[in-house]
C-alpha cells in the first residue's frame, strides 16, 4: 500500500503546483491519519 502511496505522490507532485500539492497532502494526511489512528505525516514527506 505504501509503495502505491508513493508511485501515487511522485504522480501528484509532477502534475499538482506547490500549494495544490501541500492541500493535497493535508487532506490525505488527515485521512489516512483518522483511518489508521497514527500520525503518518513524517512517512509521507520522506517518501515525496
Amino acid at each position: 500500500m505504501s509503495q502505491i502511496q508513493c508511485i501515487v505522490q511522485q504522480v501528484y507532485n509532477s502534475r499538482m503546483s506547490k500549494a495544490e500539492h501541500e492541500q493535497f497532502n493535508g487532506i490525505e494526511t488527515a485521512s489516512k491519519r483518522h483511518r489508521n489512528g497514527i500520525d503518518t505525516k513524517g512517512e509521507q514527506r520522506s517518501n515525496a
